[in-house]
């Protein structure tokens, strides 16, 4: 599942739109040394996507992403 994925099922359950910023972040690209190429985040499987910042030692914007994640299923599971 990609980011973009990810974000329109998001956008299906809470029933609203996806904030700009996130579409934004979604449109931007890295250089992908494998692919020698320009990869958007959105086309980004999550497990590549959470890889790719784990090795860039992103690791607090990694603990972001999995609060947010949590938050979101223990909004959910109520």
């Amino acid at each position: 599942m990609t980011l973009d994925d990810i974000i329109k099922h998001q956008s299906i359950i809470d029933k609203r739109e996806p904030r700009s910023d996130t579409l934004e972040f979604l449109e931007q690209k890295r250089y992908s040394k494998s692919k020698d190429c320009l990869i958007r985040y959105g086309s980004m499987h999550i497990d590549h996507f959470i890889r790719v910042f784990n090795s860039e030692n992103n690791e607090k914007l990694l603990q972001s992403i999995f609060s947010l994640l949590q938050r979101k299923e223990e909004k959910y599971v109520e």
